[in-house]
């Protein structure tokens, strides 16, 4: 795995690329790119295609135009994100040792990651002498993070003193910064939509599946209902900006009446309504992080995930027959393996059942975590599409149950993140050599042939780490691939800047874009 310090030059290189969007050139035709910091490690691009404005949302533009930070003291605030970047590094240092104690801190540590990068970036923007207005917006959407990241460290348990005590200067200093810009604790209100919408439109299916069931009563149906216009109304407080506190007061009101109803839902016997219930635990866990409130476990939560547990692994067994085995290379290992796990399964059951104590329910789910992983590895290769089918719930099953525990993702690297990653790339990529054919085409430079070939190259190339991830690759592999995918943006972005006509803008905007998930596969692979 790459050090600290070269993660930290890439990230770097990665938020620089954008440097000349922050001098606010008046014209596509003024702008240039500097490439006298480019690590040659992991080549990346280093300047930037359009100007800061016409890459940003055009309400976070506006907004900007409307306060005056003119007798703000650059000075002051280039120390205190200095600061803040000296002292994430020691963060990200004294969590790393806790990482390595404890496997469960590997999100937080790729989250911290992506802070930095963001940090680094407003610290070279303000060097680079950017509109503090400008500035002021990126350090929102950073403070937005920051806060879902306060929130996440401040419920784990087990963290050293060194990374308590370093978290704590971290955040003072972010409140330090947010008192100078004048900017309030920020939630990230777009994120908080998509969650948001999710839980509404999880409720819909609910309540169109509860309408579908004859077993089920009107009263119970007329509940869901009540609670699909209620989360629909927090959306629409969220859309028309209403404070913070009358956003979290609305949510508290649903969250009790979710609680309230979820007895009577989860005694209903029908496989689509138990995978919506799913959601909605899910759902709520997310935006419980974004509104900043405590995620608690329930016991009795905790006791209905066993079971549904138990369940899909009894289907599951139901639905492989011994003559499936016979086609796998060590049936006997197996079936050991389906035994082992079954055990732990079975354990964590008993536990639940005779209310244990935290601590040992919690060390009893990471035998379950353990030889799940087995399991899932063993039985991937069955042939029968059912059982497949099952062994996917199985897995959602397991990372549900973490996800009450209130645990961290212990596993070398998150699958389902990288997978989400990987087909951003891939789409952007995709979306990108669109874009490129068609500046070709209109402005048919001499380097054209040369400019659709390396457009071509990225994408298969964006393509090809997508299956990777998607075979679950071992990280080592990836991290190769990963390299080459920047050497070939590089490449391509030396194309790019070439670019004279309208269609920069449109380049650097899917440029910006490509340069976060760089950042992104480069922290989800590096711990």
């Amino acid at each position: 795995m790459p050090s600290l310090p070269c993660f930290v030059a890439r990230t770097a290189l990665l938020t620089v690329c954008c440097l000349s969007l922050l001098t606010g050139v008046t014209s596509a035709q003024s702008t240039r790119i500097s490439r006298s910091d480019i690590d040659r490690s992991r080549p990346l691009p280093t300047g930037g295609l359009g100007t800061r404005e016409e890459l940003r949302p055009l309400s976070s533009t506006a907004r900007s135009r409307t306060s005056d930070y003119s007798k703000i003291d650059r000075r002051a605030v280039a120390t205190l994100l200095r600061d803040a970047l000296d002292e994430s590094g020691r963060l990200y240092a004294a969590l790393d040792a806790d990482y390595r104690r404890n496997p469960q801190l590997r999100s937080l540590l790729a989250d911290l990651g992506r802070l930095r990068a963001q940090t680094n970036s407003l610290n070279q923007d303000l060097a680079a002498g950017v509109d503090l207005n400008l500035i002021v917006e990126d350090f929102r959407a950073a403070d937005a993070d920051w806060r879902i990241f306060s929130t996440r460290m401040s419920q784990t348990r087990g963290l050293s003193t060194p990374t308590q005590q370093s978290f704590a200067r971290v955040d003072q200093l972010d409140r330090q910064i947010g008192k100078l810009f004048q900017v309030a604790p920020t939630l990230d209100r777009r994120t908080l939509l998509q969650q948001l919408s999710s839980l509404e439109n999880s409720l819909l299916f609910l309540t169109d599946e509860l309408a579908r069931d004859p077993a089920v009563s009107t009263q119970i149906i007329s509940s869901g209902r009540k609670l699909q216009q209620r989360i629909s109304r927090v959306v629409t407080m969220v859309v028309d900006e209403y404070d913070y506190e009358r956003i979290v007061n609305e949510y508290n009101g649903f969250d009790q009446s979710l609680a309230a109803l979820m007895p009577q839902l989860t005694s209903i016997r029908n496989p689509y309504i138990e995978r919506t219930i799913q959601r909605l635990y899910t759902a709520n866990d997310l935006v419980h992080e974004l509104l900043w409130m405590e995620n608690t476990t329930s016991k009795a939560e905790l006791k209905r995930m066993a079971d549904a547990l138990m369940q899909d692994v009894d289907q599951f067994y139901l639905r492989t027959g011994l003559v499936l085995l016979l086609g796998f290379k060590d049936p006997a290992r197996a079936l050991s393996t389906a035994s082992d796990f079954y055990g732990t399964v079975q354990n964590f059951h008993d536990l639940l059942e005779r209310g244990e104590a935290d601590n040992k329910v919690a060390e009893s789910y990471g035998y379950v975590e353990e030889e799940g992983r087995r399991f899932l590895a063993a039985f991937r290769q069955t042939k029968s599409q059912a059982a497949v089918a099952v062994l996917q719930e199985i897995e959602d099953d397991i990372a549900t149950i973490r996800r009450e525990l209130n645990l961290g993702d212990s596993a070398p690297v998150s699958q389902q993140k990288l997978r989400t990653v990987a087909a951003s790339l891939e789409d952007l990529a995709d979306q990108l050599d669109m874009d490129i054919r068609q500046w070709l085409n209109s402005e048919r430079p001499a380097y054209r042939t040369e400019a659709a070939t390396a457009s071509t190259t990225f994408l298969k190339r964006a393509q090809q780490l997508h299956r990777r991830v998607d075979t679950e690759s071992r990280p080592t592999e990836l991290l190769r691939e990963v390299d080459a995918v920047f050497a070939d943006w590089q490449n391509l972005y030396s194309m790019m800047e070439r670019c004279r006509t309208a269609d920069r803008s449109t380049l650097a905007w899917r440029a910006r874009l490509i340069n976060d998930v760089l950042v992104d596969l480069d922290t989800q692979l590096r711990p």
